[in-house]
């Protein structure tokens, strides 16, 4: 019946036809493709696309999966590719800065104006996070003032290069996770207290690491 369908859609339209047929009982998967020459001349193959179909399943899949993960997070996620381009990011970064979102790792750097916390100084273009991402470097916590919500705030900034299959970086995933008021609670916090409030930065690192293994296997 599918190849029926094929041939009456090919006679309809004339340019070659193309439908994806799923054969039971074993599940085999086939692109049927008619291409009509005249009235009495037609040509059919079929080719077997049973691991195209189950890639292309489980590559859906993975970015559902993906897309549930970053919006989970309380943490702000871009996702870049390796010229610096931001292809995805969360709704949490999307709200950093009103009026003007950026879509370049440059620009993310001009408008936060980073300040290097551990070193006490301005943090240069080329040793921003994503740049170092780039290089094949891993940042974790950095600590980071940045100009954001009209005003400065302290950030845990990482980073991570995403992979080809021949290990090559195409791109590159940024987290950063807003400490600001908890860095302001610190000093007046009591033991206890601070213990139970590290538990939210360490769920905040493990949806971090689900949202970096799913990108690197898309």
């Amino acid at each position: 019946s599918s190849a029926l369908e094929a041939i009456q859609s090919a006679r309809a339209r004339r340019p070659p036809v193309t439908h994806t047929v799923s054969l039971a009982p074993d599940g085999r998967v086939v692109a049927l493709r008619v291409t009509i020459f005249d009235h009495e001349l037609l040509l059919v193959s079929a080719v077997d696309v049973t691991e195209h179909e189950a890639r292309r399943t489980a590559l859906s899949r993975a970015e559902r999966e993906l897309a549930a993960l970053v919006n989970l997070t309380p943490t702000a996620v871009r996702v870049v590719d390796v010229d610096g381009r931001m292809q995805r990011m969360n709704a949490r970064a999307l709200q950093e800065y009103p009026g003007h979102t950026p879509t370049t790792v440059r620009e993310l750097w001009e408008l936060d104006a980073p300040h290097d916390v551990a070193h006490g100084r301005p943090l240069p273009f080329l040793d921003a996070p994503a740049m170092r991402a780039f290089a094949g470097l891993t940042v974790r916590g950095q600590r980071l003032e940045v100009r954001r919500h009209e005003g400065h705030r302290t950030i845990e900034a990482y980073a991570a290069p995403l992979l080809d299959d021949a290990g090559q970086v195409v791109g590159a995933i940024l987290l950063d996770c807003d400490v600001t008021e908890r860095e302001r609670a610190a000093p007046a916090r009591e033991a206890p207290a601070g213990e139970g409030a590290q538990a939210v930065p360490e769920d905040d690192a493990r949806l971090a690491q689900l949202v970096e293994q799913r990108s690197r296997d898309l």
